[in-house]
């Protein structure tokens, strides 16, 4: 019977992982390792992926012009509209370096999103190869779920149950992330032109904390499993995993308010 369930988990994994049902889950070491592959890479993107990105990221730039352009007007009437008075010259001013510091923002935009994805990729390659604690997905992958033995039938699958549980919940995660990324990334012209016309409005205060929440949730989920990996017998994964729908979560909340806020008044760990 345990030869069932395992057999059954290792057909799950197959199926989500496979290039046949091109359902986009990866396996542990892909997905939060990166495969230990060199930092130059700009996962989660392909060279595909990223250039369609920038596809669309070229026609929310023209729909910006309009945006921007309406700027330009209200900029020419302060202008217009300061005369001898200090406060509306210091407000103009203000426009016309939102206005520059704006356009500027849009044009090096996708070249500071590539930097980015460089850090966090560079650092989850620092940290696999300097933890060095072997693969992921032989503690977590098919292979452990179908060695699992338990004595008991139930007790087996409710563990193979929750392993793949977790496999499906980081997948969509992860997806979700990459998602994420690309909506941000193409929404950045309108973000930019909303605080060139606007320096109150809180898109761009928005931009920045997912942009950065979203590829650095990488960098995070490596950490947690090397600590995991190295300092926890391989028996006890069990109690340990059986604990990530709250901790990891949390210690990523944490972070994320860290990067968002840059305060803990409301971050509980």
């Amino acid at each position: 019977m345990q030869n069932v369930y395992g057999g059954i988990a290792q057909t799950v994994f197959d199926f989500t992982t496979g290039e046949d049902a091109n359902v986009g889950f990866k396996d542990y070491d892909e997905l939060i390792f990166n495969n230990k592959q060199n930092s130059d890479n700009l996962s989660p993107f392909t060279s595909e992926l990223w250039n369609k990105t920038m596809n669309w990221y070229k026609v929310f730039a023209i729909i910006s012009g309009t945006l921007i352009l309406i700027a330009v007007f209200i900029l020419s009437y302060k202008i217009m509209n300061a005369g001898t008075n200090t406060a509306k010259k210091n407000e103009a001013k203000e426009s016309l370096m939102r206005l520059c510091f704006g356009g500027v923002a849009i044009a090096l935009a996708p070249l500071f999103i590539k930097f980015l994805l460089y850090i966090n990729n560079s650092l989850v390659y620092l940290l696999v190869t300097a933890a060095n604690t072997g693969t992921l997905d032989a503690s977590l992958g098919d292979s452990m779920l179908t060695s699992i033995k338990t004595g008991n039938a139930i007790t087996t699958a409710l563990v193979i149950a929750m392993f793949i549980y977790l496999f499906v919940k980081l997948n969509i995660k992860f997806i979700v992330r990459q998602f994420t990324i690309i909506i941000f990334t193409i929404f950045t012209p309108i973000a930019a032109a909303l605080w060139i016309i606007n320096k109150n409005v809180t898109a761009a205060a928005i931009w920045g904390g997912q942009i950065i929440m979203n590829i650095f949730m990488q960098f995070i989920y490596c950490f947690l499993f090397l600590i995991y990996l190295a300092f926890l017998p391989s028996r006890r994964w069990l109690g340990s995993i059986a604990n990530m729908g709250y901790d990891d979560f949390t210690f990523s909340g944490c972070f994320t308010k860290l990067l968002t806020k840059f305060n803990f008044e409301n971050c509980r760990c």
